[in-house]
């Protein structure tokens, strides 16, 4: 075959060639394209510890991680100053014998006291949904006993709750609860040792 002819045949062929393998190469199918996609939306599904809002209902069970630390300190002190002075002349004429007297009296008191009070409680519990309000909010309430040995433990919890405040695992923070009420109680020989005693309690009211 004549060179020329080859040439002209070359030129013409290889154009389609490589214009067909770029188009094979950026060429992403409807089944990839959905991968990738579906992909994509698992990866930002994942970057948000927060479920998307859904919808609850009366009785619906959340868990509440209660994590709480509270410290008060009251002062008290009091100053009380108070001096007095009596005085009379010396009589005279027929009440000459009566001398001068004089006489002061003075007093002082001072007194400081102070309390200071902290707690700090850490536990887990399970609340239900007692009341869901116009804007979506949920009141909730839980409580728990725990009986070790001879020492029970009672704990309390209500508030109200924001949907976009509970995780993906049904969970939310006691610092998130809006009227937050939580109690702690103890009973047992471990409460009683600290309780005071009866003489100090009737020392504190009356002093």
């Amino acid at each position: 075959m004549n060179r020329s002819v080859i040439k002209s045949v070359v030129k013409k062929v290889l154009p389609a060639i490589a214009a067909a393998f770029i188009a094979s190469c950026f060429t992403v199918g409807p089944a990839g394209a959905e991968s990738l996609w579906r992909q994509a939306e698992e990866e930002s599904a994942g970057q948000s510890i927060f479920s998307e809002t859904k919808g609850h209902k009366i009785g619906d069970i959340l868990t509440i991680l209660i994590i709480e630390n509270s410290t008060a300190v009251q002062k008290a002190t009091t100053q009380n100053k108070k001096t007095s002075t009596i005085g009379a002349k010396a009589g005279t004429g027929p009440l000459s014998f009566i001398p001068n007297i004089t006489s002061s009296t003075s007093g002082d008191f001072s007194g400081d006291g102070s309390t200071t009070r902290s707690g700090t409680i850490t536990a887990k519990i399970s609340a239900r949904v007692t009341k869901i309000y116009p804007n979506g909010n949920l009141a909730i309430e839980g409580k728990r006993s725990i009986r070790i040995n001879d020492e029970v433990q009672d704990i309390t919890i209500s508030g109200v709750a924001r949907t976009l405040d509970i995780t993906s695992d049904n969970t939310i923070l006691s610092t998130f609860l809006a009227d937050a009420h939580i109690k702690y109680k103890g009973n047992g020989v471990v409460g009683t040792v600290n309780r005071p005693g009866i003489i100090k309690r009737v020392s504190d009211w009356l002093f």
